[in-house]
């Protein structure tokens, strides 16, 4: 997502929302505990984010809402986890947020399952290897699509890697890709210059 403000407050108004909806108007609670397919129609939310870089410092929103909170990202952070959890640490589930850096993988060499994050779990793999292709996949050498075991993931590296598209399609994702990138530069710099003129109205103020 485009790192804007006030996304961690619209991440949690999406996922509530999600899980509230689940629940018809004039649903009789009392019947609950004995509906046996109950599982199967409240399901749990995940909301994930997934951010081309770590998210900037705190915004104005956070000034204004006192109780949203914001801990600034480290370079090499990659994920973050949330859920509703007491002090002792008892959860209470139902929804999730799952926060992804990808630029926090693109400098831990060909594979995000290195010694650098200790290798992921087994049970772990398909998700590690779907983070490496979103971070880098453009960037792989030809031989990394051997190592990937997930069906799923080859299957996108070889979509990826295909060099049969019509001309007119081609030139549409290059010149899609350009404005991308001169949008980014634009979002970048009119920020910079916000952040110094907040920094020079503080500093007349003071």
């Amino acid at each position: 997502i485009e790192p804007m403000n006030a996304w961690d407050f619209r991440i949690q108004h999406h996922a509530y929302g999600l899980f509230h909806r689940q629940f018809k108007r004039g649903m009789d609670w009392t019947s609950m505990p004995g509906d046996r397919e109950l599982g199967s129609k409240i399901k749990r939310v995940v909301a994930v984010s997934i951010f081309g870089k770590k998210q900037p410092a705190r915004s104005l929103l956070h000034a204004r809402i006192p109780w949203l909170t914001f801990h600034a990202w480290a370079t090499d952070e990659i994920e973050r986890r949330f859920c509703m959890r007491t002090e002792d640490n008892k959860t209470r589930g139902g929804v999730e947020f799952v926060d992804i850096n990808l630029q926090a993988l693109v400098g831990r060499g060909e594979d995000c399952g290195n010694a650098a994050l200790g290798g992921p779990p087994d049970s772990n793999v398909v998700y590690w290897e779907w983070m490496t292709f979103l971070a880098k996949a453009d960037k792989q050498p030809a031989e990394y699509l051997d190592k990937v075991k997930t069906p799923a993931v080859r299957r996108a590296y070889e979509l990826m890697s295909r060099n049969d598209l019509p001309d007119p399609v081609l030139t549409r994702y290059k010149l899609e890709e350009e404005a991308l990138d001169k949008i980014s530069d634009y979002i970048a710099a009119v920020r910079a210059s916000d952040a110094v003129a907040a920094a020079e109205a503080a500093a007349e103020a003071a």
